[in-house]
């Protein structure tokens, strides 16, 4: 079962959401990426694999499909840090979201005067998927010397 970071009503400060956007801000939220098609995210020796968050309008439930943002690593790939938007279509609101998520377990939310410190349950990624990441970033300086290899191998057996 994937693990999920859920931003709760207490992380977050009632009424926080904006109900009438500033000029400019619908457009920008329009170019964001959907959350979803940003997730998985691996970072440090974790992933990030869903996000929702609780509307500040109404308490609804948000999925990963109705955020939009971004997520960008940090501090060696140790921590990420998200800013994103989630959409009530509901009570049509939308809740901003600025959190940083580390590779421990600790989370920090923003929320109005200051951060306040949480915890997610990190989900550490499996050594095959680290194998599959590492050769598929490397595969141009892997793949060449085993062809060599394999065609000196061939010669050497040829000329036995």
């Amino acid at each position: 079962m994937a693990e999920q970071a859920v931003l709760r009503p207490e992380d977050q400060a009632p009424a926080h959401g904006i109900t009438a956007l500033p000029a400019g801000l619908s457009k920008e939220i329009d170019q964001m990426p959907c959350f979803a098609d940003l997730l998985p995210f691996k970072f440090g020796g974790s992933a990030l694999e869903t996000l929702s968050i609780n509307c500040s309008g109404c308490n609804t439930e948000i999925t990963a499909e109705n955020i939009r943002g971004k997520v960008q690593a940090m501090a060696d790939g140790k921590t990420v840090s998200v800013t994103a938007y989630a959409m009530c279509y509901g009570c049509r609101t939308v809740s901003p979201i600025e959190a940083k998520f580390h590779d421990d377990g600790k989370a920090m939310y923003k929320v109005p005067g200051g951060w306040q410190q949480g915890t997610w349950q990190a989900r550490p990624v499996p050594l095959h998927s680290k194998v599959k990441d590492f050769l598929i970033a490397k595969w141009q300086h892997i793949v060449p010397p085993i062809i060599g290899m394999a065609i000196f191998m061939a010669w050497v057996i040829s000329k036995s």
